[in-house]
């Protein structure tokens, strides 16, 4: 590597699901069409003092127990907390429900995940996402007409991993 590159070095990954991750976030038969769910907060760059990463990746597996339309979407966002600990939409932390569709757009879109066929199966999305705050709430919002989340809600998967970017002396 030439002097003066950056290269990326991926820090602890993150994960959110009911049981056996990080940050626990529960998204099975209670996430209808046209509701959702949030996690408890996490603490993105716990590893890192200043400066700390900016940039995450993303990936997320999902199930619909019953299709939803080819095209239809689980919407992620990230509730960032300011200095204060108050939430982006007025969210409060804790793995549950989640049903103000109209706070939604105060919150930092990550990504969605899209039905790609009409039949029973999981879907994976990933992305890269910028998240400038060191605490956030996960929230997931089922956009589809008819699809309810798979009630094993171990179907649910959304992980974080950090990118810092390193220079190379």
């Amino acid at each position: 590597m030439a002097s003066g590159d950056n290269y990326i070095n991926p820090g602890t990954e993150i994960t959110f699901q009911s049981a056996g991750g990080t940050v626990a976030i529960t998204v099975n038969d209670n996430v209808a069409a046209g509701d959702g769910a949030k996690s408890d907060a996490a603490t993105l760059a716990a590893a890192y003092t200043t400066p700390r990463p900016d940039e995450y990746r993303w990936t997320c597996k999902a199930f619909w127990a019953n299709p939803a339309l080819v095209n239809e979407t689980l919407n992620l966002y990230a509730a960032e907390a300011n200095a204060d600990g108050e939430y982006d939409g007025g969210v409060s932390a804790g793995d549950g429900a989640f049903t103000d569709e109209n706070a939604l757009p105060n919150m930092t879109y990550i990504g969605s995940v899209v039905v790609s066929t009409a039949t029973e199966e999981q879907e994976f999305a990933s992305g890269v996402v910028r998240l400038t705050s060191n605490k956030m709430v996960l929230v997931v919002w089922n956009s589809s007409v008819g699809g309810t989340m798979h009630a094993t809600a171990t179907n649910f998967e959304f992980k974080l991993l950090p990118i810092p970017r390193k220079a190379q002396p």
